[in-house]
């Protein structure tokens, strides 16, 4: 994957869990739901991050959470 292919994967991925934290508290959020509400593979998610705490840095570091 190019740069900025990786770039909107992150950002789609960062953009669906904060969908998903309107409804639900972060922490009963799961990789899971994240990769089914951003119809995504499990694989993909962790291609880009070690884990949901991962992707919530990434968030706080490039992106208004």
């Amino acid at each position: 994957m190019n740069e900025k292919m990786n770039v909107l994967m992150k950002n789609h991925l960062a953009d669906t869990l904060k969908s998903l934290s309107r409804e639900k508290k972060l922490g009963k959020i799961s990789v899971g739901d994240i990769v089914k509400a951003g119809e995504v593979n499990r694989s993909t998610f962790y291609y880009h991050f070690r884990d949901k705490d991962d992707l919530i840095q990434y968030i706080q570091a490039f992106r208004a959470f």
